[in-house]
């Protein structure tokens, strides 16, 4: 069984799911999201999730592949995970913009929390960690969606 914050006290060696103080004053949205994020199941993304290749008749293809490569172990190597982590950043995350008006490359940042401390990253400093090419700067990520 999960258990879902409802509000209440703030040790959460007692709770151990229950959110950071942090969210919790960020409103019932965030602790909303964080309690959807406790039925879904964490996992590493830069490595192949076995049930999914193999669902999709891809996995001997995949490992053979790889395993010529010289690099199947990526996809068995178990590294330390933090859950709890990540639910925090994607119950608080957000994109947006210095000016919201005028939307540019160079104005746009991605905030979320963890462990109770306010993230920021400029998307030159997502783009360098995560090894993107940043090379097309009139690209602008809209705040919301438009149903088609």
């Amino acid at each position: 069984m999960v258990s879902r914050w409802k509000g209440g006290s703030a040790d959460r060696s007692r709770r151990p799911n229950a959110p950071h103080l942090q969210l919790r004053r960020m409103g019932q949205g965030v602790c909303e999201k964080y309690n959807t994020l406790l039925n879904t199941e964490i996992l590493p993304t830069r490595f192949g999730h076995t049930e999914t290749l193999a669902a999709l008749g891809l996995d001997t293809d995949v490992f053979e592949t790889l395993n010529a490569m010289g690099i199947a172990p990526l996809c068995y190597q178990t590294h330390e995970l933090y859950p709890d982590l990540v639910r925090q950043a994607l119950a608080t995350a957000h994109i947006g913009y210095d000016n919201p008006q005028a939307p540019t490359y160079e104005s746009c940042s991605s905030s979320f929390m963890a462990d109770g401390k306010f993230c920021s990253l400029s998307l030159d400093q997502f783009n360098e960690i995560y090894e993107i090419s940043d090379e097309r700067k009139d690209v602008a990520v809209e705040n919301k969606f438009t149903p088609t």
